[in-house]
This record gives C-alpha cells, sequence and structure tokens, in this order.
C-alpha cells in the first residue's frame, strides 16, 4: 500500500502573472541580444513582485530553476 506522505505534492503557480510579466520582458531582451543572467532575472522579478503588491515574493535559486524550466528558457 502506498502511503500519500511519500507523494510529490503539486503546487499551482502562486505568482502565475509576474511569472508571464517576467518572461515577456526576457524575451524582449533577448530579441534585442542583451546577455542576460540569473541574477539580472532574480533582480528583475524582485522589481516586477513589488509593483504587483507582492509583499511575500521570495526570489532564490530554487524559484529562477523553477521559472526557466516552467517558461523553457535557457539562460
Amino acid at each position: 500500500m502506498t502511503s500519500n506522505k511519500d507523494a510529490k505534492k503539486i503546487h499551482k503557480c502562486t505568482f502565475e502573472d509576474l511569472d508571464d510579466c517576467l518572461a515577456v520582458w526576457f524575451e524582449q531582451y533577448r530579441e534585442q541580444r542583451i546577455p542576460m543572467s540569473g541574477v539580472i532575472l532574480q533582480e528583475k522579478a524582485t522589481e516586477l513582485a513589488k509593483k504587483l503588491g507582492y509583499d511575500n515574493f521570495k526570489v532564490n535559486n530554487g524559484w529562477l530553476d523553477n521559472f526557466k524550466c516552467k517558461k523553457g528558457l535557457g539562460v
């Protein structure tokens, strides 16, 4: 018998609009061939979160990895 505690949790993206805005911003810079790093993405995400009113948004490497994976971005 399989225990529920061993199952992975599926998390719905709490900041989906933030992720979408950041992905659009990223693509605009990519089209201009402007170099981009994870640090720059994290800084922009923090800036956008403040503008969107997300006081509880915490950016870290785990968030960055998940964002890049969800949006299919290679940085």
